[in-house]
C-alpha cells in the first residue's frame, strides 16, 4: 500500500474530526512537508480546489500555509486563500498562551501576517516551508 498525498479539501474536511493540536501539527508540519515532497503536478493538484469553510481560526491558518507553500514553490497562489473568511483581525497567536510573542510577530513568514495567523517559524519543516529568517530567534 502506498502513501496518499492529501489536498487542502481533504485537510479541511478533517478539521472538524481533529483536536487542536492535530489539526495545527497536520496544517503547519505535515502539509508543507508533504507539499515539498509532491510532484509539480500533485501539488497543483493539492492546492487548487477551494476548501469548505469549517471554523475560521483554521481557514486562516489553512489559507495562510497554502499561501506560503504556493509562494515557496514559485506557484500562482490560489484564488480561494483571498476570501474574507480566510483572515483574522485581531490577529491569533498561535501557541504562544503566555509568552512574549514578538520574537515570532518579528519571525513568522508573511502569509502567516497577512492571515492574521502568526506562527513559530521553527513549526515549518525545513524540507517544506522553514528558511533562513526563522533560524535564530532573538530573546
Amino acid at each position: 500500500m502506498g502513501f496518499e498525498y492529501c489536498s487542502a479539501v481533504q485537510y479541511a474536511e478533517c478539521i472538524p474530526d481533529w483536536d487542536d493540536d492535530m489539526r495545527y501539527r497536520m496544517i503547519v508540519h505535515d502539509l508543507p512537508r508533504y507539499f515539498h515532497g509532491a510532484t509539480p503536478e500533485t501539488r497543483r493538484w493539492m492546492i487548487s480546489e477551494r476548501p469548505q469553510l469549517t471554523e475560521r481560526k483554521w481557514d486562516a491558518l489553512l489559507a495562510a500555509t497554502t499561501e506560503h507553500i504556493a509562494i515557496l514553490h514559485s506557484m500562482a497562489v490560489p484564488e480561494w486563500v483571498d476570501e474574507e473568511e480566510r483572515f483574522l483581525d485581531p490577529p491569533w497567536f498561535i501557541g504562544m498562551e503566555g509568552q512574549n510573542p514578538f520574537p515570532w510577530l518579528a519571525t513568522s513568514p508573511p502569509p502567516f501576517h497577512r492571515h492574521g495567523t502568526i506562527i513559530n517559524p521553527a513549526s515549518l519543516d525545513e524540507r517544506g516551508g522553514q528558511r533562513w529568517y526563522a533560524a535564530v530567534i532573538c530573546r
